[in-house]
Protein backbone atom coordinates (compact mmCIF):
# COMPACT_ATOMS: atom_id res chain seq x y z
CA UNK A 1 0.00 0.00 0.00
CA UNK A 2 1.25 3.41 -0.88
CA UNK A 3 -0.10 6.52 0.83
CA UNK A 4 0.64 10.20 0.77
CA UNK A 5 2.54 12.20 3.31
CA UNK A 6 2.46 15.97 3.39
CA UNK A 7 5.15 18.21 4.79
CA UNK A 8 2.39 20.44 6.17
CA UNK A 9 0.60 17.53 7.89
CA UNK A 10 -2.60 15.66 7.15
CA UNK A 11 -1.26 12.92 4.87
CA UNK A 12 -2.66 9.43 5.49
CA UNK A 13 0.84 8.02 6.07
CA UNK A 14 2.43 11.05 7.79
CA UNK A 15 3.20 8.92 10.86
CA UNK A 16 4.31 5.75 9.04
CA UNK A 17 7.91 6.19 10.20
CA UNK A 18 6.73 6.04 13.82
CA UNK A 19 5.78 2.36 13.54
CA UNK A 20 8.07 0.03 15.44
CA UNK A 21 8.95 -3.63 15.17
CA UNK A 22 6.21 -5.65 16.89
CA UNK A 23 3.42 -3.11 16.32
CA UNK A 24 0.15 -4.49 14.97
CA UNK A 25 -1.52 -3.20 11.81
CA UNK A 26 -5.13 -4.02 11.00
CA UNK A 27 -6.49 -3.89 7.45
CA UNK A 28 -10.29 -3.93 7.51
CA UNK A 29 -12.28 -5.06 4.48
CA UNK A 30 -16.00 -5.68 4.04
CA UNK A 31 -15.54 -9.38 4.83
CA UNK A 32 -12.56 -9.65 7.16
CA UNK A 33 -10.01 -7.90 9.32
CA UNK A 34 -6.45 -8.82 8.43
CA UNK A 35 -3.85 -8.45 11.19
CA UNK A 36 -0.13 -7.96 10.61
CA UNK A 37 2.90 -7.54 12.84
CA UNK A 38 5.55 -5.02 11.84
CA UNK A 39 8.91 -6.65 11.21
CA UNK A 40 10.86 -3.67 9.88
CA UNK A 41 10.59 0.07 9.26
CA UNK A 42 13.31 1.80 7.27
CA UNK A 43 14.06 4.89 5.25
CA UNK A 44 15.50 4.09 1.83
CA UNK A 45 17.23 6.89 -0.07
CA UNK A 46 15.46 7.60 -3.36
CA UNK A 47 18.55 6.75 -5.40
CA UNK A 48 18.86 3.39 -3.58
CA UNK A 49 15.25 2.24 -3.97
CA UNK A 50 16.16 0.02 -6.95
CA UNK A 51 18.27 -2.02 -4.50
CA UNK A 52 15.13 -3.14 -2.60
CA UNK A 53 12.58 -3.08 -5.43
CA UNK A 54 12.78 -6.79 -6.31
CA UNK A 55 12.13 -7.84 -2.70
CA UNK A 56 9.47 -5.18 -2.18
CA UNK A 57 7.47 -6.16 -5.26
CA UNK A 58 8.06 -9.95 -5.15
CA UNK A 59 5.18 -12.32 -5.86
CA UNK A 60 6.43 -15.43 -4.05
CA UNK A 61 7.62 -16.37 -0.58
CA UNK A 62 6.08 -15.39 2.74
CA UNK A 63 3.11 -13.05 2.30
CA UNK A 64 4.07 -9.57 3.48
CA UNK A 65 2.21 -6.31 3.86
CA UNK A 66 4.36 -3.42 2.69
CA UNK A 67 3.41 0.19 3.39
CA UNK A 68 5.32 3.03 1.71
CA UNK A 69 5.36 6.81 1.63
CA UNK A 70 7.75 9.66 0.94
CA UNK A 71 10.13 10.64 3.72
CA UNK A 72 12.83 13.06 4.80
CA UNK A 73 11.50 16.31 3.37
CA UNK A 74 14.42 18.72 2.96
CA UNK A 75 12.31 21.81 2.33
CA UNK A 76 12.14 21.28 -1.41
CA UNK A 77 11.75 17.53 -2.03
CA UNK A 78 11.43 14.16 -0.33
CA UNK A 79 14.79 12.38 -0.34
CA UNK A 80 13.76 8.92 0.83
CA UNK A 81 10.96 6.38 0.89
CA UNK A 82 9.71 5.12 4.25
CA UNK A 83 9.07 1.37 3.96
CA UNK A 84 7.27 -0.62 6.66
CA UNK A 85 7.09 -4.41 6.29
CA UNK A 86 4.76 -6.68 8.25
CA UNK A 87 3.85 -10.37 8.30
CA UNK A 88 0.34 -11.74 8.67
CA UNK A 89 -0.82 -12.84 12.11
CA UNK A 90 -3.19 -15.81 12.56
CA UNK A 91 -6.87 -14.97 12.29
CA UNK A 92 -8.64 -14.73 15.62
Amino acid sequence: MVGHTKSTGGGVFNRLGELERGDTIEVVTATRTWRYQVTEVRAVEVDQFDDIAADTYRTSGTPTLTLMTCGDFDGAAYTSTIVASATELPAR
